[in-house]
């Protein structure tokens, strides 16, 4: 490895990932380059089967291993999906960003990040989309007061039954 690339970090339009690797395969000078990707399952509301989509993990962002130079700089401002360049990663950085590459969805939801209290949405049958509290956990297992024609009721759940709203945040009902 030449000691001048380095990662360095942009803001991009996520959305169109795709088209931004395409675009930046173009450019030899980068050596490489990484949007980390999680896997989704989600189900199919046409057909009922589990599918699996791809999410950006850190959304707006691409790393890029490239040696400065004010004409990658120019290369890269003059593409509308590229916004800004934001600075330089270290390498560690960029290994462990690596590491969570292509990571399930769910892997990142975990019985800590509930609390007692906490509002969440169900997402499976037969309370699907319904909103309650988390009343405790323990383990995958999680009880949920909900309120049905005024009164409190509690229901135990698993973990993937529901969502929070860190865990929702860009993802689609």
């Amino acid at each position: 490895m030449n000691d001048k690339e380095k990662w360095q970090v942009w803001s991009v339009n996520v959305k169109h990932y795709k088209k931004i690797q395409s675009f930046i395969s173009t450019i030899t000078a980068i050596k490489d380059s990484l949007i980390p990707i999680m896997e989704k399952e989600y189900i199919d509301k046409r057909n009922s089967k589990k599918r699996i989509k791809s999410i950006p993990l850190y959304g707006n962002y691409i790393f890029l291993k490239y040696e400065s130079s004010d004409h990658i700089l120019n290369l890269l401002t003059q593409n509308q999906l590229f916004y800004r360049y934001l600075g330089e990663c270290t390498s560690e950085e960029a290994v462990r960003i690596e590491e969570f590459k292509f990571r399930n969805y769910r892997e990142f939801f975990e019985e800590d990040d509930l609390e007692e209290g906490m509002c969440v949405k169900l997402v499976t049958p037969p309370f699907k989309n319904i909103v309650g509290r988390v009343e405790s956990v323990n383990g995958h297992n999680v009880s949920v007061i909900l309120e049905f024609f005024g009164q409190p009721v509690e229901i135990r759940c698993k973990l993937n039954d529901l969502r929070t709203e860190l865990w929702s945040a860009g993802e689609e009902d």
